[in-house]
């Protein structure tokens, strides 16, 4: 440039050249000058934009979380200016309008005062009904849930966005979150996984640590275990967790424990060698399936109960039947086991004076077999001298001693062979109880048959019924336990409340409580405190 300059200069007119080259270099330097300011302020503005913009979504989706606060009482959020930040970037609400039913929008200004800018935007909230909480996410945070039981709550959310994990860590909600996640006459875990005992304790079977004289109310028995699942009869109880360890206690004259020994457990014992998935339980006789799909049998052996070709008095560790085969689910019945195969075909073994294996005779056997027939059966279940199958599509079996009816075909003979009952329906739970049974349809109807002479059955009087029925007509059931050896019936319903079916007149129920049953009438159990009434699904 400088030998430019000298060129120029040497030349007449030179100065001139030289000034109109300096004015255009100056020129350029300043349109250089002016873009790179521009090109600075423009891209500040699209940060500035972005930065409104989340801003705008995070002012959403706090409004949206304020109303989740109390869903029994909302909020209304605050409009009101509110900045946050380094460089500060205010929003404020300056409308909140009704979309329809289930959508609002709301209308929210953010402005960034280092940079002039200023955006608004519609934010639409969507709500979805929800009844309860579910849980908690990994964070801690309350997880709700759709449901069409009860009053439904409103969860609002941001653009249509899932209500599963609503972000605010202060939703309170209605406050009763616990519920019964599985029960037996005696005992029953909760959604916290906690385990919880009850009713007569003259020898230590509810589980609290020592025998006591009065039954024992709800009590919550510490334990570091998360339990998922408690079965088992007036006796004994068997708790299991998540990856298949099982908890004993209750009477065990017969080893039905699988401890080891034939002494009375006090509280829960953890057995050892063997993982379940399944256990049964009936007589003094122990049935479970463990998480290799093997079955076991212990306990009293007598009969060839066991199924394991033996009769031994006193079995007081687990003993392996037909193992070869694999296996999916168990029943006991006493003097008769029952098991289904991952065939989905049905085994049975032990006494079958009345027919109850099921294979077309009444000749009893020590051995576990396969009935046969081409039926795939998902569920089984043992009443006294009786057995009870659903199929594969929800069809309900039956087949053993029908003196009063306990089989549901209409009849009180005898059948040595399964026979389909309620033709037309579609079961998902069945129990069989002492000359009685109880199922669930799939649209939730629970129904009794059989023997009703003290009024077991639920159904208001003491009338027999020798086809399947509709009892408590109102409600909707998830599951049903009953036992060949007593008279009490316990039925789990959609909000997970338990009803006492078939208790005598004047009893409290299940475990001493404030309410009185009444013959024939089933009793709806209060729920323990923290659960609410009715307890949540």
């Amino acid at each position: 440039m400088i030998r430019r300059i000298n060129q120029v200069l040497q030349r007449d007119g030179g100065f001139v050249d030289v000034f109109i080259i300096g004015v255009v270099g100056i020129m350029m330097l300043l349109a250089l000058g002016f873009a790179a300011i521009n090109f600075a302020y423009q891209a500040g503005a699209v940060t500035a934009t972005k930065s409104l913009t989340a801003a705008i979504t995070s002012r959403a989706e706090s409004y949206a979380g304020t109303l989740n606060q109390n869903l029994a009482v909302p909020v209304l959020p605050s409009q009101a200016q509110q900045c946050t930040g380094q460089p500060t970037v205010c929003t404020t609400v300056t409308n909140d309008k009704a979309n329809g039913t289930d959508s609002r929008i709301i209308t929210i200004t953010a402005a960034a005062p280092y940079h002039q800018t200023t955006i608004t935007r519609d934010m639409e909230l969507n709500a979805t009904e929800t009844t309860h909480v579910s849980g908690l996410d990994k964070s801690g945070n309350a997880t709700w849930v759709n449901s069409s039981e009860g009053a439904a709550y409103k969860i609002w959310a941001v653009a249509r966005s899932s209500i599963v994990g609503v972000p605010e860590p202060a939703q309170s909600g209605p406050v009763e979150k616990n519920s019964w996640n599985s029960v037996s006459a005696r005992a029953g875990v909760d959604a916290n996984g906690d385990l919880w005992v009850w009713g007569p304790n003259n020898a230590g079977q509810a589980g609290t640590g020592a025998a006591t004289p009065s039954w024992v109310a709800p009590t919550k028995l510490n334990s570091a275990v998360s339990f998922v699942s408690v079965t088992g009869d007036d006796d004994v109880q068997f708790a299991m967790d998540a990856v298949g360890n099982v908890y004993a206690w209750g009477r065990n004259g017969s080893g039905q424990l699988g401890l080891g020994t034939t002494t009375d457990v006090m509280s829960p014992t953890k057995m050892t060698g063997h993982h379940f998935i399944d256990i049964s339980v009936g007589s003094g006789t122990t049935f479970g399936i463990d998480i290799n799909k093997k079955l076991w049998a212990w306990g009293n052996g007598t009969s060839g109960r066991l199924g394991t070709g033996s009769s031994v008095t006193a079995q007081s560790t687990p003993v392996q039947v037909a193992a070869s085969t694999n296996f999916v689910a168990v029943a006991s019945s006493g003097t008769t086991g029952y098991a289904i195969d991952t065939s989905l075909k049905l085994w049975s073994w032990g006494n079958n004076a009345q027919g109850q294996l099921g294979v077309g005779n009444t000749t009893s056997t020590t051995t576990a077999a396969a009935i046969g027939g081409s039926t795939k059966f998902t569920h089984v279940s043992g009443g006294r001298q009786t057995g009870y199958a659903i199929d594969t599509s929800g069809g309900l079996w039956a087949w053993g001693l029908n003196n009063v009816g306990q089989l549901g075909d209409g009849t009180t003979t005898n059948r040595s062979a399964p026979v389909r009952i309620a033709s037309g329906s579609v079961y998902t739970s069945v129990a069989g109880g002492n000359s009685r049974a109880f199922a669930v349809k799939n649209t939730g109807q629970l129904q009794a048959w059989g023997g009703n002479s003290g009024g077991e059955l639920g159904t208001g009087n003491t009338g027999g019924l020798k086809t399947p029925t509709t009892i408590l007509p109102s409600s909707h059931f998830n599951e049903v336990t009953s036992a060949f050896d007593e008279n009490t019936t316990i039925a789990r319903d959609s909000r997970h409340a338990l009803w006492a079916i078939g208790l005598p007149t004047g009893s409290h129920g299940i475990w001493e409580s404030n309410v009185t049953a009444t013959q024939g009438t089933p009793l709806r159990m209060p729920a323990p405190a923290g659960f609410g009434d009715p307890a949540w699904n």
